[in-house]
């Protein structure tokens, strides 16, 4: 399964956005992609969520910018089934 993210909820936070949802991946898998749009990413977290099979390792999550779109870049190493992730932008 490629990266995928889905459930996605936008909610505001005194004057910053959020968005959270759940993501899913599997290991070997080129790193995921979430365009922000021409927002400032104040904070990007990917909890793994992982029940059994290990420890959870979080990724490591990049931000470029390219003209006025912000793009998160998500570099997992281990297959997720059930991830939960928050931007706050």
């Amino acid at each position: 399964m490629a990266f995928a993210t889905s459930d996605l909820k936008f909610n505001v936070s005194g004057s910053n956005r959020v968005m959270t949802g759940k993501w899913t991946c599997s290991a070997g898998d080129t790193a995921g992609t979430i365009d922000i749009g021409s927002a400032n990413v104040i904070s990007a977290e990917f909890d793994p969520n992982l029940a059994s099979g290990g420890p959870a390792e979080k990724p490591l999550v990049s931000r470029s910018t390219s003209g006025s779109t912000t793009t998160l870049t998500i570099y997992h190493k281990q297959t997720v089934t059930d991830g939960k992730f928050k931007i706050e932008y």
